[in-house]
Parts: C-alpha cells; structure tokens; sequence
C-alpha cells in the first residue's frame, strides 16, 4: 500500500483530510471495496478516527486495525443492515 501511495498520490491523505477541514475524530462509512483498501489505509495512519466496513463479502482474512468494525450487509435487499451503524 505504501509503495502504491507513494506512487500515484503520496498527498492523499493530506488532500482527504483538507478537505473535509480536520484531521481527528473522523467517521468513515466504506461501501465499496475500492474505496475499502485507501479507508483502511486512512484508519491506520490516523489511529484517532473510526472506521466502519460494510460489505456484502467475507471479512478479510487480515488483522483489521483497532479503530475498524467490519459488518456483513447485503444492499440489494435492504438498508436495514446499515441503521444501526454508527
């Protein structure tokens, strides 16, 4: 992921978090997969920030960091899966 980062935009997180206009006690509700892989990347570089993962896959078979919640939802049927994600 660093190497990645490092090659198409090393700033990126700079960028999210300029954004938004701080860098602590952001929430990230990820649904995809592709935005998956930067949000957990975003969750380990800025420990104080949570992380939600819904998804209608497996959780990984890595360690997800501390400031993760990974939940298994399926959106074709409804959004009940996600009312209660915080």
């Amino acid at each position: 992921m660093n190497k990645f980062e490092s090659h198409h935009h090393p700033d990126i997180w700079k960028w999210i978090m300029d954004k938004v206009g701080r860098s602590d006690n952001l929430e990230i509700l990820d649904v995809s997969e592709e935005a998956c892989v930067f949000a957990i990347s975003l969750a380990e570089n800025h420990p104080n920030n949570k992380l939600t993962i819904a998804a209608r896959g497996d959780k990984p078979d890595f360690d997800l960091p501390s400031n993760c919640t990974y939940k298994r939802v399926d959106f074709r049927k409804n959004f009940a899966d996600i009312e209660n994600v915080s």
